[in-house]
C-alpha cells in the first residue's frame, strides 16, 4: 500500500526516497526516510486511509535524526 501511494503522490517508488519500515508491532512502528524526505514521508503517511480493506489512520508522534536517538528515548516500545 505504501509503495502505491508513493508512485500515486510522488511518481518515486519507496526506494528512491529512502523509506523502510524499521519495525512494527501493529499500533505503532519505526519508518525511516532519507532526511531530505522527511515532509514528503510524514505526508505519504497521513495520506494512507486503508489497507487491505481496513480502514487505518496513521499519524506521526515523533521524529529524531537517528533511530539509535529514537530508541535510546524509548520513544518506541
Amino acid at each position: 500500500m505504501i509503495q502505491k501511494q508513493c508512485k500515486k503522490m510522488y511518481n518515486k517508488n519507496c526506494r528512491e526516497m529512502g523509506i523502510k519500515i524499521v519495525k512494527l508491532n501493529g499500533q505503532k512502528g519505526i519508518v525511516r526516510c532519507d532526511h531530505i524526505e522527511k515532509e514528503n514521508t510524514i505526508n505519504l503517511l497521513n495520506s494512507i486511509r486503508e489497507v487491505s480493506s481496513t480502514k487505518v489512520e496513521i499519524k506521526t508522534l515523533k521524529t529524531s535524526g537517528t533511530i539509535k536517538t529514537f530508541k535510546r528515548k524509548k520513544l518506541f516500545n
